[in-house]
């Protein structure tokens, strides 16, 4: 691998086809060999090379020096890849005639016809040099390091199976670089020792900048069959998928999380709400306010600090989750009619802020009437302030015996995610918020087109 197999004249590749041609391609092979100068001509006359002025500091000629500005190749490690076959390759055609912009042609013509390697490079050798050549600047130019010493170099050709002196194309480092790193005993059944298994791989990772598959961080597939790169983009991923769930369909969904439902079941509540919400939403909403009537004739009077005996066993999660979005949407409502009466008397347009603080007052006011009232549980926490200038810091509310914790806010992801942050924290009473629930309602932007803003 150390020697250019070509000897010392310049790699024309002038050995014949391994598999002749058809007679109707030969007159289009002969003419691409000319073109090119693989058969030692220059690609338009047979005139001498060009003169390479030689300087101190450059002896390269004006076409080397562009060529050289065509490739990602810095001047770290620049050595490593002039002493390259490769390399030497390129140098052959400059000393041939040929300008930096035919070359690229060339390794575009490759590139996109491999099958021409093959034809082209006569040997098998040739066409691996050819197809190296090819991806000259689509790969980083460390994969053509040599090795640094000859020890090393004949330990790369044994391990490949070649003799030496023979060209160790890139496929053969790509697949010496699997079997160093998932198969060490294949080279050790071939007399390797541990130690010089060790100088191959360090070649092929430290010189030539390859990374073992072992090394990689490896996928993660998520439910939803999405691939991620590591684990915590899977994590990342099904946060917001629970959080885009809930703010579509925060009823169905709030009602599925506090059921203790895994993301997936969230989801599929969450879509199915969505699909049947405009053509059976009337149909509900009426028998809703039907069975809500019935209940209501036939529930006894209750004094404000009367709990139901139902509220002290278990929790009726429905009419739990009912009551609160139904104060979401009711302090929403009052806040609307606040805004509109502001406007009127004041002649003054809320803000974004201005408008969630009346949310937020009106929150606090409904929730603590219905925990009085008994349809909410004696021991559900409301932390919201309950008056305009008043500073709470922390979730609007939580259940204290299922640390369940819930925020009104915009049904924006934003708003939503910044929540998340309380989850296994001690609310202010010492409760530990196990799980956090949105009680989201429409962002400012949509609220200004309902007030007649926009």
């Amino acid at each position: 691998m150390g020697v250019n197999e070509f000897g010392s004249k310049p790699p024309d590749v002038k050995v014949p086809p391994a598999v002749a041609p058809s007679n109707d391609r030969q007159a289009e092979i002969a003419e691409w060999r000319t073109k090119f100068g693989l058969d030692g001509h220059s690609p338009a006359t047979d005139r001498p090379a060009p003169h390479v002025a030689e300087t101190r500091t450059d002896h390269r000629s004006v076409t080397e020096r562009a060529l050289d500005a065509r490739l990602p190749i810095p001047t770290v490690n620049r050595d490593a890849f002039e002493r390259s076959p490769v390399r030497e390759f390129e140098r052959g055609l400059v000393r041939q005639g040929f300008p930096a912009n035919q070359i690229d042609t060339l390794r575009q013509v490759l590139r996109h016809e491999p099958d021409l390697c093959v034809t082209y490079g006569g040997s098998k050798a040739g066409a691996e040099l050819l197809r190296d050549f090819a991806r000259v600047g689509t790969v980083p130019f460390e994969r053509y390091a040599m090795p640094k010493s000859p020890e090393v170099d004949a330990l790369v050709h044994k391990a490949v199976g070649k003799q030496p002196g023979e060209y160790v194309s890139q496929h053969d480092l790509d697949q010496l670089l699997k079997t160093v790193a998932d198969d060490r005993n294949t080279l050790l059944r071939k007399g390797f020792s541990e130690t010089e298994v060790d100088r191959v791989r360090s070649y092929l990772v430290r010189d030539t900048g390859r990374v073992p598959r072992s090394d990689l961080a490896q996928p993660v597939m998520t439910s939803d069959g999405m691939i991620h790169t590591n684990s915590e983009e899977a994590v990342r991923h099904d946060r917001w998928r629970m959080v885009d769930a809930t703010v579509d369909s925060p009823l169905s969904t709030g009602v599925a999380r506090w059921q203790g439902a895994d993301l997936d079941t969230v989801e599929h509540v969450g879509h199915a709400a969505t699909l049947i919400h405009d053509a059976v939403g009337a149909f509900v909403m009426h028998t809703t306010a039907v069975r809500d009537g019935i209940a209501a004739a036939e529930r006894p009077p209750v004094s404000p600090t009367h709990v139901p005996e139902a509220m002290r066993g278990p929790r009726d999660t429905d009419s739990y989750a009912k009551e609160l979005f139904t104060i979401r949407d009711r302090a929403y409502q009052l806040a609307l009619a606040d805004a509109h009466e502001i406007e009127d008397k004041h002649g003054q347009r809320l803000n974004a802020a201005q408008f969630g603080t009346r949310v937020h007052v009106n929150f606090g006011a409904l929730a603590n009437e219905s925990v009085r009232q008994g349809r909410l549980p004696q021991d559900f926490v409301v932390n919201v302030q309950t008056r305009l200038g008043q500073d709470v810091r922390g979730l609007d509310a939580w259940d204290k015996s299922t640390g369940i914790g819930f925020d009104i806010t915009t049904a924006t992801s934003r708003s939503v995610e910044s929540h998340e942050k309380h989850v296994g924290v001690a609310a202010t009473d010492g409760t530990m918020i196990k799980e956090y629930l949105p009680l989201v309602y429409p962002p400012f932007k949509q609220t200004r087109r309902t007030l007649g803003w926009e």
